[in-house]
């Protein structure tokens, strides 16, 4: 089985959890995470931002696993991480929602929005979705 990288977008509190145990759950289905905390470069110097386009455009990544909760929509660095990902959307990227709080806690920022409404994009929810683990790695790969 090939393994596929996805691009991780989360809140940091969230992380431990509430996002780990979802990734350590779809490993064996061949998905392995790219995390900043895990995957960033250890090249000195070069700023955060920087990286992390690379991981975006460069790297072997074909999604961007968007791990949306209440905090994470008030994240600068989580709505930039989806914009560089829209960008990529003609390339075949895919951004996938990932909702671990009801939709209706949850303060969308315009992109966020945007995105969900303008490309009628479904989102993927583990507590309300028994079969989530086989479509969020479906969806992945």
């Amino acid at each position: 089985m090939p393994i596929i990288r996805t691009f991780v977008s989360h809140h940091g509190g969230d992380l431990q959890a509430r996002v780990e145990p979802i990734l350590r759950r779809v490993a064996p289905l061949g998905i392995r995470p790219w995390l900043d905390k895990r995957d960033l470069s250890d090249r000195v110097g070069l700023p955060l931002d920087q990286q992390l386009q690379e991981a975006l455009f460069k790297g072997p990544c074909s999604s961007l696993s968007l791990f949306l909760t209440k905090a994470a929509t008030t994240r600068k660095w989580i709505e930039q991480e989806v914009q560089w990902a829209l960008e990529r959307l003609a390339d075949g990227f895919r951004i996938l929602p990932i909702l671990l709080d009801p939709l209706e806690a949850v303060d969308l920022p315009p992109v966020f929005r945007g995105f969900l409404e303008r490309r009628k994009v479904l989102w993927l929810e583990p507590d309300k979705d028994p079969r989530f683990l086989e479509k969020y790695a479906a969806s992945v790969h």
